[in-house]
């Protein structure tokens, strides 16, 4: 799909919000989640979801403010009417839409086990009984590990970078991650020693979890 192609069907869903002349768009990422945002050398918020948020502001001509959260505090933060709009490769699941609304996604991605380069282990329930396994409070990722391998060890960490964080000291023996952000991981100086540890999650395990853009039901 275009990005051109991309802009205008996200453009419909948020056509409810307040775009007119002199009205300032608010967005929010989480700021912690390479490569989709970041704070980058000059400390400034950058990365993929950042790149589309100014994308849309460029497209209906509005002024926009682009502010980051931590990933547990967007919704409440949204919630609150600090800002009007979350980008940040969220998940369109039950929990959240008692509370918000979803526009159509915008991207998608596979998800998968990092450990160590040299591990031979199954992903299976059973070939990973015993093992630690890590992943982000709060994402869908994290619920999969619960309820997949109640004989593993579930360590949630407030970003996905501190559940990486978790693997050199072998807190942590698998983390479960989108595999884009697997990948940004993996091609830093702390990733040197890992890889992808079996295959990406089938469509029967792990239905894709595409990411969506947030707004208030009002």
């Amino acid at each position: 799909m275009s990005l051109r192609l991309l802009l205008c069907l996200v453009l419909l869903h948020l056509s409810g919000i307040p775009a007119h002349a002199g009205h300032t768009l608010r967005f929010a990422t989480e700021g912690s989640y390479p490569p989709f945002s970041y704070i980058d050398e000059s400390g400034e918020l950058a990365g993929f979801d950042v790149d589309i948020s100014l994308a849309l502001c460029k497209t209906m001509e509005v002024r926009c403010t682009m502010t980051h959260r931590p990933w547990e505090d967007l919704i409440p933060g949204l919630l609150r009417g600090e800002y009007d709009v979350i980008v940040a490769c969220m998940a369109r699941i039950a929990e959240r839409e008692k509370v918000v609304d979803f526009t159509g996604h915008y991207f998608r991605s596979k998800t998968g086990f990092i450990g160590k380069a040299t591990a031979a282990v199954s992903i299976s329930p059973e070939g990973l009984a015993g093992k630690v396994l890590a992943s982000q409070r709060g994402t869908v990722q994290g619920e999969f590990l619960r309820k997949r391998y109640p004989s593993s060890a579930v360590m949630l960490y407030p970003t996905m970078g501190e559940a990486f964080a978790a693997l050199a000291p072998g807190e942590a023996d698998l983390v479960l991650a989108p595999m884009l952000a697997g990948l940004e991981f993996l091609k830093s100086p702390d990733g040197k020693n890992f890889g992808f540890v079996g295959s990406a999650l089938s469509q029967e395990e792990y239905p894709d979890a595409p990411a969506h853009i947030v707004v208030r039901k009002d």
